[in-house]
């Protein structure tokens, strides 16, 4: 894919100590807020705040985007990128560009994220991973499928995130292909809670007895059972597969259960 080459950003004016002061202050303190909230007069005194501080800032937001401020704040972060006239230059600065693609992903924008991604010209493994991660959330397999096959570098986490994309993206199948791929050309990388939660959806999507079996007998070798929520979700895939004895006998060995689990071994009987 050819990038569009384009000059370095313009040196910023000369600053407003006052200003980016304050919106250092506000960015430091972790008021995310405050600190959004002075972009508009920022914009309008002819100020740009330099990249490594509005990075801080998005930094800042994606640390808070369980808050239920976040889509607001994150979106007004995003428009004053572009009515600053800054969208072409920040995919220079790959630390703030990365934080912006999990940005758009978080807010439901994966177009915005890949012309972002499009324009930069280094994709650091941070960059892919961010994109992996993105489309992981939003279940979408094939581009995700797309950027791994791409990436010259791999870490646990691109094959975590490219995992769940296909998993949760109806490519069950492939899922279990990257976790081959992982444990026989890859097997450095080791293995972590996000391997088989990832593993475990698709294994739940393909509802087949005989991969869960040997799935259970997989993390209890490697001793991830002992993982509430790993073993919570092999025994909602029990349930799925019709298979209640295996389910509550794995809900029997757990010795600390969840308001989850203890969902799934009810709804299961019920069926």
């Amino acid at each position: 894919m050819s990038i569009p080459r384009r000059s370095p950003p313009p040196p910023t004016p000369p600053p407003c100590p006052g200003l980016l002061a304050a919106l250092h202050h506000s960015v430091s303190a972790g008021h995310a807020a405050a600190a959004v909230s002075l972009l508009p007069t920022l914009s309008r005194a002819g100020l740009r705040p330099p990249f490594p501080l509005l990075s801080s800032l998005a930094r800042l937001l994606l640390l808070r985007r369980a808050a239920p401020s976040f889509p607001a704040l994150a979106g007004r972060l995003l428009l004053y990128v572009r009515l600053a006239g800054l969208k072409h230059f920040v995919a220079y600065s790959t630390q703030l560009a990365n934080h912006l693609l999990s940005l758009h992903f978080l807010l439901g924008r994966p177009r915005d994220a890949r012309r972002l991604f499009a324009r930069m010209p280094r994709h650091s493994l941070y960059s892919c991973n961010a994109m992996l991660a993105g489309y992981a959330h939003l279940s979408l397999a094939a581009p995700a499928a797309e950027i791994f096959a791409a990436m010259p570098q791999r870490d646990l986490n691109s094959y975590n995130s490219a995992m769940l994309a296909l998993a949760s993206g109806g490519e069950m199948r492939g899922s279990l292909v990257l976790y081959s791929d992982l444990r026989h050309t890859s097997p450095s990388l080791g293995y972590s809670d996000h391997t088989f939660s990832a593993l475990l959806v698709a294994c739940a999507g393909l509802m087949d007895r005989d991969l869960a079996r040997q799935l259970h007998a997989h993390l209890s070798h490697l001793g991830f059972l002992s993982d509430i929520n790993i073993a919570s979700s092999l025994v909602d895939v029990y349930r799925k597969c019709g298979c209640i004895a295996y389910a509550h006998r794995l809900f029997d060995e757990m010795p600390v259960k969840d308001l989850r689990v203890w969902t799934s071994i009810v709804c299961g009987y019920a069926e």
